[in-house]
């Protein structure tokens, strides 16, 4: 992981916006890094998320400029929640457009460029979380590898363009025949697995 030319990290990290990485001057919010509306529709709100540290899915939050969390936390992800309420209809879509290349795209557009866009979102936002909330140095370490690089950067300021997702990557799609939800992040590639009702889906 290359050392950014711009850090993320700096000594106010609990008032810094993880959309744009600017400091937040006035009233902050707290983006769910999870949509609460997803957490409430697949009853998981009080569920646990492990790894070094434990939360409920409901307190991963990052702090964000309401406006910031307004135009990308809450509109965006109203889309995304309209493609998971139809799992199947979602999947044929992503395979019809399996074949076309997105050089840039606004969150309105495919659902391949809101998928990659939304992952990209919980996989730097759950290493931001953990980077705020758990004591683990060494786990501290590697939340900040992840989120002080170049790529987060470049992928924040995709955000505040509102240009969606703006790096090479590969998003992969499967049906299972097991409706529950699960979740899982890699560092070494960088990677998130996500398993929602009968649609199973990693990007890296």
């Amino acid at each position: 992981m290359t050392e950014p030319k711009k850090k993320t990290i700096n000594d106010n990290m609990r008032r810094t916006c993880f959309f744009c990485s600017e400091i937040i001057e006035g009233k902050k919010t707290q983006e769910h890094i999870i949509p609460d509306s997803l957490l409430g529709k697949l009853g998981i709100k009080e569920e646990t998320i492990t790894g070094k540290g434990v939360f409920q899915y409901s307190r991963v939050k990052v702090p964000a400029h309401k406006d910031c969390n307004s135009n990308f936390g809450s509109e965006y992800e109203n889309e995304i929640l309209k493609l998971l309420d139809e799992p199947e209809k979602l999947f044929e879509e992503i395979k019809k457009e399996e074949s076309g290349i997105s050089i840039i795209y606004s969150p309105d557009n495919s659902s391949t460029s809101l998928i990659s866009t939304w992952l990209s979102k919980i996989y730097y936002g759950l290493f931001y979380n953990d980077y705020l909330k758990i004591d683990d140095l060494e786990h501290k370490e590697t939340s900040e590898k992840i989120i002080n690089t170049d790529n987060f950067r470049m992928i924040q300021n995709a955000y505040k363009d509102g240009v969606g997702f703006c790096l090479p990557s590969s998003l992969y799609v499967f049906k299972s025949d097991k409706d529950f939800f699960d979740l899982r992040t890699f560092v070494y590639p960088k990677m998130i697995m996500i398993k929602i009702k009968n649609w199973f889906s990693f990007w890296q």
